[in-house]
This record gives structure tokens, sequence and C-alpha cells, in this order.
């Protein structure tokens, strides 16, 4: 019991000061596309190497648990693009994870949760020195196993689960959510999940049906002890990471806060197919009407798009590649480097899509004016 005059008032204990608690519980929220594993990542190497995160202090270094109910065969590869752009250093780091979680409301998740983050927590403290700061549920929408998502009682025993699991270890647990369709209603599903968090940060931005994205903000939507409304503007940076077997291109993207505040011209808008990527975008053209299928490749949530497979616009690219080569040999390795280097290029560039869905490797034209329609419609 509290008495008012004979109580001091105590400093907000902050993780990351002014934005997320030191211990208690946030939501990462956002739409899809937004990159909310990046942002999440970028918030890890922040606490582990004490730099600002999207231009807010750290006040709390430490490890990061990552339970990844979803994509967690891509966190090694996102992990080794921080240390390729210097936000992490080249040696091990205190960042673990799972690739899945318990499901948050069945009976005994809190006690499965403790007993694998105790575990990290013994060894992290061995290795490195440090307890864990931070502890992830990526998404909770596949962690939770929801009978009813939009039900209030199911959305609140989620929240508790997070927040006991936060009071036990001492730390911030944060869970990655999805937006529903209409944006302005916030986080899908219960209204409860905002109202127990104390904090919510929520990824918005413009998306077209291609899946092109752009006016990427974080806003600080909800913040127990602090002001809300902020929004710090971010854009993503490819990293080329090298090659795989197969001598494809293999890459991987980063964040980019804009904490000047100062807006950033598109300039996406002012790319053009240069000279050397002109045979890619002949060859997509080529074979996208014919060869090319509707499909989501981002999801049942994502747009649809007019994409087609990789093997089949390699065929007609070698076609219509001119090369220097003195044996046929020769020739294949030129053209097989000439793929590569365009759908790079135009990767880089927001000209085309690439994304693996069911074992085939998907291109799409990102843009409507490039001659041939980049969904179902003709």
């Amino acid at each position: 019991m509290f008495w008012d005059g004979k109580t001091t008032m105590p400093d907000t204990p902050w993780l990351v000061k002014r934005l997320l608690p030191e211990v208690g519980t946030a939501l990462l929220s956002g739409q899809w596309g937004m990159l909310k594993t990046f942002t999440l990542l970028d918030l890890a190497a922040s606490l582990i190497t004490g730099n600002p995160f999207a231009g807010y202090r750290v006040v709390r270094k430490g490890g990061v648990l990552v339970f990844a109910a979803e994509g967690a065969y891509e966190l090694p590869k996102r992990i080794k693009g921080l240390k390729s752009c210097g936000k992490l250093p080249d040696e091990p780091q205190p960042i673990c994870w799972q690739d899945s979680c318990p499901p948050l409301l069945s009976k005994g998740a809190i006690d499965e949760l403790m007993h694998v983050a105790m575990q990290v927590q013994q060894q992290m403290q061995k290795d490195y020195g440090v307890q864990l700061a931070l502890i992830a549920i990526d998404t909770v929408a596949s962690a939770a196993n929801f009978k009813d998502e939009n039900s209030s009682a199911e959305g609140q025993a989620m929240m508790n689960v997070l927040a006991e699991l936060a009071r036990r270890m001492k730390c911030c647990v944060i869970g990655v959510d999805h937006f529903g369709k209409a944006v302005e209603t916030g986080t899908r599903g219960a209204s409860s999940k905002e109202a127990a968090a104390d904090a919510v940060l929520a990824l918005i931005g413009d998306r077209v049906v291609t899946g092109k994205v752009s006016n990427c903000r974080m806003a600080v939507r909800k913040l127990r002890g602090g002001p809300t409304g902020a929004e710090i503007r971010y854009t993503a940076r490819e990293l080329d990471l090298g090659t795989d077997r197969d001598g494809d291109p293999v890459t991987t993207m980063t964040i980019e806060w804009q904490t000047d505040a100062t807006p950033k011209a598109d300039e996406s808008k002012f790319k053009r197919w240069s000279k050397a990527l002109q045979p890619l975008r002949k060859a997509l053209l080529a074979v996208l009407p014919e060869h090319g299928s509707v499909v989501r490749p981002y999801g049942a949530e994502g747009p649809e798009v007019r994409a087609v497979d990789k093997e089949v616009l390699r065929r007609e690219f070698y076609s219509i590649a001119i090369v220097d080569s003195d044996t046929k040999e020769q020739e294949a390795e030129a053209k097989k480097k000439a793929l590569n280097r365009a759908l790079s290029g135009a990767s880089s560039g927001e000209l085309v899509g690439i994304r693996e869905v069911n074992g085939l490797t998907l291109v799409w034209l990102t843009a409507p004016e490039d001659g041939a329609s980049t969904t179902g419609e003709n």
C-alpha cells in the first residue's frame, strides 16, 4: 500500500528510452510487407551493441531470444546481413532463436516458455556475461493457437502469458503481429491485445497491388509512461551476401532509419531499365503473357502478381542475351552470370520482384508501365 506524500516517484525503467519498457509487454504490429521481422532484428542488434534504435537511446543492453513461429529459416541470413552492414560485430553474438513456440493459450505454456528462457539466460551469462533483455514471439498469431482471433478473452489470455513471462524473466517481451485489412483499426483481431500491452509500435506505409511499399513509418501507437504519436520514417536497403551453390545471388535487407525527420524522395520512381537490364526486361515481357501465372507470393493476404518460373525466364534470356565467348561452355557460364547480375540489379532497383514459392523461384514485374500486366488483369 502506498500513501500520497510518503512515496517517492520512481523514474520509469526503460529498455529503450521513451519507446519500450525494461520489464513489460509490447506489440510490434504492421501491415504485410512492412518488414516487421527485419525491424525486430534491427532492435535486437541495438540491444546487443547499445547503439540507438530508430534514433532512441538504448538504456539496457542484453541478449535476445526469439521464438520464431514463422520464417525461422530466414534468421541466419538476416543476422549475417546485420553483420555485413556493420550493425553487429562479426563474431558470435548473444542472440538465440527457436523454430517453434509453445501454444500460448495451452495449459502450461508459461512453464514451457520459462524453461527455454532460463536455459538461454544461463548460457548467455556463461558465454557473453549478459542477461536476456528481450524475448520476442514472431508471430503471436502463429504462436497463440487461437480458436477465435477476435475473442477479447483469448486476446487478453495471450497477453497475460506474455506479461507473466516478462515479470518472471525481468525483461521486455514483444509480440510481432499483423494489422487487419483496415489500417486504422490497428492490430488484427481482438482489441484487448493492444489494450493489455505496455507499448505498441505500428509499422505503416503506402502499398500498391504489386507489393511495392513506400513512405514507411514506425509509429508509437501506445506507450505507458511516455508520449505517443511520434513517427520515424524508414527504408529498406538490399544487402549482397554473395552467391549460392548454383551461382545465384543471395541477398537480404536491412532497415535504414531517417531519424532527422526529413522526408526523402522516393528515388525508385526515377529509376529506369538501364541498357544492361534490357535483355531481362525483354525476356520477361516475352514469357509473362504465355507462361506466367497469377500467384500471391507473400501469402493469402498479399497482392496478386503475374509471375513466371525463373527457369522459364532463364531459357528466354539465354536466347536473347549476346555474350563474347570461345566455347559453348564459356557462353553458358557468361549468360548465367549475366542473368544473375541482371536479376540482382533489377531487384535492387525495385523493377522486379523475386521470391521462392513452393520450391519455385518466381519473378515478376513490379511496375505496370513496363508493358505487361503485373496482376491477373490483361
